[in-house]
């Protein structure tokens, strides 16, 4: 009976914290991830400088928000930093594959700019805008 009450308790704080993340423009739960999150945590990678690879999970990160100039710079970085002599090709069909996503978001991107320019959708500027937490 005990743990019923604890369920329940858990499940209502949950659901309270659930509605305020959606009020504030978050649209998944901390456990799944939380864009902010994943954000700092791919600048923090980046300044480690362990794989150059960041640079393009993080331009991943920002075009999905809706930071396209930011996006773009990134990717850019990213292509100048892997095309150095030391780095290797990519031979397995993975990193090809890759490779191949990294140049149809280059291209969108251009797209982009040529068709709005950089003006960010309203709910960019509003999704990391708010930093109150509710927990």
């Amino acid at each position: 009976m005990r743990y019923f009450v604890f369920s329940s308790g858990f499940q209502l704080a949950s659901a309270k914290a659930a509605q305020h993340r959606l009020d504030r423009g978050v649209w998944t739960s901390v456990h799944f991830g939380d864009m902010r999150r994943a954000l700092s945590a791919c600048e923090r990678l980046i300044l480690l400088e362990a794989d150059p690879k960041e640079l393009r999970d993080y331009s991943i990160l920002l075009y999905h928000c809706g930071f396209y100039e930011q996006s773009l710079e990134y990717l850019k970085l990213y292509q100048d930093t892997k095309s150095r002599p030391l780095r290797r090709q990519p031979s397995d069909s993975l990193a090809i594959l890759e490779e191949d996503a990294v140049e149809k978001l280059m291209i969108r991107l251009n797209l982009i700019l040529m068709e709005d320019g950089w003006s960010r959708p309203s709910y960019a500027r509003n999704f990391l805008g708010n930093n109150s937490e509710p927990w």
